[in-house]
């Protein structure tokens, strides 16, 4: 078993790569992968971190107090009062379990001080794109940083779709690894749910953390061009938006195009009531246009909703189960057609499911395991002592 050193930020009710953090560490010592290992957290709950201390884990916070200055403040936080105590320990790999630069630094930095292997968890290209930073010197220089250090390790990436983004952006990754099961899911929630037939209440279903990418405006559009083909689709939309800019935006545009009443917001919404939710909808809708292995997208197809989604680069890997559209014109045709077929809607849900039965968490956890042990075995064979 390894003994490891994981910085990260597990949450169960926060981000998408908040969620799979918290999983993915519980399944790893649940399933006696790794031992005495110790987690550097920054944002974190109280009750998550005396939960994982319960199985095992050792937790150290470590926190910046300036957003302006934050990476640095983390890393000097990180250096001035914790590494000694770190340092008692000997382990054996040390993981940023997400691609954002202050996690990733300090996982260099760490690596170079106790001379051990490191890698990293890349779940997104968003943070490592410093064309999104144009407006920020600092920040677009934190981000190349992270970057150039990236890229003196092997690294495992969620999706494919992230080296690929990144790479028509002009930024390559030099050694990376793909996990082929990045992401597990709650089935004995998601079974209980589908025992039971739920009344289908909504037209169309979308479910996000709903953020400037991730094409709640976009749906607008679908909602009003169906109506004009004689469909007056009823939305159910859970999540929160991330900006009241966004949010002010969607309600203008929303009543503009006479759709508003259409839109039925639930808030953020966890557990089994989420999976009640997303059954009670005939159709999900996700054009999201960011996202690189959605978990949203993957519980609508586990609780058998077909999916319309836009070609992202993402699509591709959920290519059999969803129907992918190149245009809000596009994606209309397709909900349309789905609305106005029930044995369609059928047979997409039953293939989605079966598909979908291969994510679990201890499925995640192992893949990451793997991950790790993939890192060691490049370390051997190509860095420097």
């Amino acid at each position: 078993m390894l003994k490891l050193l994981l910085i990260t930020s597990p949450n169960p009710l926060g981000t998408g790569g908040q969620v799979r953090n918290y999983y993915v560490l519980r399944e790893l010592i649940k399933g006696k992968l790794i031992k005495d290992s110790t987690l550097i957290v920054d944002n974190t709950p109280n009750n998550i971190i005396h939960e994982l201390e319960g199985l095992g884990y050792r937790v150290v916070t470590v926190r910046g107090f300036s957003k302006i200055m934050e990476n640095e403040q983390y890393l000097f936080n990180l250096l001035l009062s914790k590494l000694k105590m770190l340092k008692r320990g000997v382990y054996d790999l040390v993981i940023s379990q997400s691609e954002h630069s202050k996690y990733v630094q300090a996982a260099y930095v760490i690596h170079k001080i106790l001379k051990i292997p490191w890698t990293a968890i890349i779940q997104s290209y968003l943070w490592l794109d410093p064309f999104r930073y144009r407006l920020s010197v600092t920040t677009m220089t934190r981000t190349l940083v992270s970057i150039n250090l990236l890229n003196k390790t092997l690294v495992h990436v969620v999706s494919d779709a992230v080296p690929q983004t990144l790479s028509s952006r002009g930024i390559n990754l030099k050694s990376y690894s793909l996990l082929d099961i990045p992401v597990g899911l709650e089935y004995e929630l998601i079974d209980q749910v589908l025992k039971e037939t739920q009344k289908k209440e909504f037209d169309l279903a979308y479910m996000a953390r709903i953020t400037w990418g991730k094409g709640i405006l976009d749906l607008i559009r679908v909602v009003y061009m169906l109506k004009h083909v004689g469909i007056d689709a009823k939305v159910m939309v859970i999540g929160e938006f991330s900006d009241e800019v966004l949010k002010e935006r969607f309600l203008k545009y929303a009543k503009e195009l006479d759709v508003l009443r259409n839109f039925v917001f639930t808030g953020f919404i966890s557990g089994i009531e989420k999976y009640k939710l997303l059954s009670r909808a005939k159709v999900f809708v996700y054009p999201s246009r960011v996202d690189v292995f959605s978990i949203s997208l993957l519980e609508a197809l586990a609780v058998g909703l077909p999916a319309v989604v836009f070609n992202s680069p993402y699509a591709h890997l959920l290519g059999d189960y969803v129907i992918t559209a190149q245009s809000s014109e596009e994606m209309t045709r397709a909900i349309h057609a789905l609305l106005l077929n029930e044995g369609l809607r059928e047979e997409l849900g039953r293939r989605a499911r079966i598909f979908s039965r291969r994510f679990t968490h201890e499925a995640a956890a192992r893949c990451e395991y793997k991950a790790y042990l993939k890192t060691l075995e490049w370390f051997i064979r190509y860095a420097k002592a």
